[in-house]
């Protein structure tokens, strides 16, 4: 069992490593105004008595709320528990892609394919993070992982408590469901002659998924009398990703501040001031759904284009979020730097090992590709994201030893159709959105420098403002804020230089002006400059 122990001894290596820088800087970037700030004031309200959460419906996945409730409970508040607990989820993720990858590759190929998800960065700092994604990540796999050993009722337990904690998998019972339907034997063809179909198996996969989610179902009917599946925010995520600002990423649309806390407030504020009354839940959700479906309808040539950059994000190895965005990670914690396993390396391996798991096990490929495609189509319906595509990551993790046993087999001339698709597809997934990831790594670097700046650390402030603003360099926010930071450490000058380019992009600020007028002649007394330096480049 070698191939088993070897991934997972890596695997804690790194995430022990992640684990005592992240525990050295505090878990800053956990102090953002996102997702993370959400489910922890969920958690606050269940430790406080209010089980059922308010009296709306769920705005996000509510399952992980009552986890980290739980786990505040037993272990207090501190979050370093939480994430070993969470990474523990992760070393099970990587157990079981390795022991799936068995049934498709030798010994040496399931090690590696073990390995390779072990060392890929977003699975690696999410576990860090107070949001759900490993336990979603887990869930998914044990999906996979009962049902190619055919005990469908575990997995579709495991499908509904994913649904849970990512409501973007609910895709999957619908894809799932259909899949189940077919005939027992399948490797005769099910789909070139008619066939009876499977209903008990559907039944035994599709029940225990549908009864898990309708508990989510039932809360948010019995508190708002509406018919909401798990979360009442679909419609304004897929808004996010369809939207005049779009560009196949996350973007905050307008008038959205993009704080997490107050999206459902000002989603409704919004809809109820475009409706000229009052909305319910379900009919703000369904405003935004319908707001993305005009803007994608008033023209298909800009809708295409959008998708097709959603398509080429979905492939690219660069790592995009709205929240936590790996280039920016590696600067706070540097054993990120190990993870270094790219996107378009489970791509290739796919498509390389694609024939081999074919012949070997059809079922397993079956199941992994039910989230494969969940995760290409939850992309191309909302938008790109590390976040979104984890599952299919993992899934596609898979393949990896089925690939090296066929690049192994065909040296010293495996130049095969196959591997020429897969290297081709490597080379191509470097190609998009570089900008793109730059920018969002600034963005959060940004975010990152006013939270040390309402700390009082001002000097730290300056290093993350001064990383932003290598690719932000237009931005008046960055210069304003980088200015009020020297300022508040008595390097007028440099603040004065600061408040001058703003004043050169946004000649109105009347703020800037009379700051700046002050500013030079405090730096006229001679104050001393700060030796402050950008905390990474980017």
């Amino acid at each position: 069992m070698w191939w088993l122990w070897v991934p997972i001894g890596g695997a804690l290596l790194l995430r022990a490593a992640e684990l005592i820088a992240v525990a050295q800087q505090a878990s800053l970037a956990n102090d953002l105004l996102l997702d993370s700030d959400l489910y922890a004031a969920m958690a606050q309200r269940v430790s406080n008595g209010d089980l059922l959460l308010g009296s709306e419906p769920f705005a996000v996945g509510p399952l992980y709320a009552y986890l980290l409730a739980f786990f505040r409970l037993v272990f207090g508040s501190s979050n370093v528990p939480v994430f070993v607990c969470q990474q523990t989820a992760g070393l099970l993720s990587v157990a079981l892609i390795a022991l799936l990858a068995r049934k498709l590759a030798s010994p040496m190929g399931a090690c590696l394919a073990g390995l390779a998800f072990a060392a890929y960065a977003p699975a690696v700092l999410l576990e860090c993070k107070i949001l759900g994604e490993s336990w979603a990540l887990l869930a998914a796999l044990g999906v996979t992982y009962f049902a190619q050993r055919g005990r469908m009722a575990w997995s579709g337990v495991s499908l509904g408590l994913a649904c849970l904690l990512r409501p973007d998998l609910v895709l999957c019972i619908a894809i799932g469901t259909l899949y189940t339907l077919r005939p027992e034997r399948a490797s005769a063809g099910w789909w070139r002659r008619p066939g009876e179909l499977s209903f008990s198996r559907c039944l035994r996969w599709t029940a225990p998924a549908i009864c898990i989610v309708g508990l989510a179902t039932a809360r948010n009917w019995a508190v708002a009398s509406e018919f909401v599946p798990v979360s009442s925010q679909v419609g304004i995520t897929f808004y996010q990703g369809n939207n005049s600002r779009a560009e196949g990423t996350f973007s905050i649309p307008a008038d959205f501040s993009g704080d997490k806390l107050t999206q459902e407030a000002e989603a409704r504020s919004i809809a109820e001031r475009s409706r000229g009354k009052r909305l319910t839940a379900r009919e703000v959700n369904s405003h935004f759904m319908s707001q993305g479906i005009d803007y994608l309808s008033a023209d298909v040539p800009r809708a295409l284009g959008l998708f097709s950059h959603k398509f080429a994000y979905f492939l690219a190895n660069a790592e995009l979020s709205g929240e936590y965005v790996v280039s920016a990670e590696r600067c706070l914690a540097v054993p990120l730097h190990g993870a270094l396993t790219p996107f378009g390396l489970f791509l290739a391996f796919f498509v390389i090992g694609l024939r081999r798991a074919r012949q070997k096990d059809p079922e397993l490929l079956a199941w992994a590709g039910l989230f494969i495609l969940g995760g290409l189509l939850t992309a191309l319906i909302f938008f790109a994201s590390s976040r979104y595509r984890l599952v299919a990551a993992a899934h596609l993790a898979i393949f990896v030893g089925a690939g090296w046993d066929e690049l192994r087999e065909q040296w010293p001339r495996p130049l095969t159709r196959p591997v020429l698709a897969g290297a081709l597809l490597f080379a191509l997934s470097w190609l998009p959105a570089r900008q793109a990831m730059r920018f969002q790594a600034a963005s959060e670097l940004y975010n990152l420098g006013g939270k040390q700046y309402e700390r009082g650390d001002y000097h730290d402030a300056i290093r993350y403002y001064l990383a932003a603003r290598q690719v932000r360099t237009k931005d008046v926010d960055v210069h304003y804020n980088l200015a009020q930071a020297y300022a508040m450490v008595g390097d007028y000058a440099s603040a004065a230089r600061e408040l001058t380019t703003v004043l050169e992009l946004k000649p109105g600020a009347a703020d800037a002006r009379e700051y700046l007028r002050r500013y030079r002649a405090q730096a006229a007394e001679g104050t001393p400059a700060t030796d402050a330096a950008a905390l990474c480049d980017l």
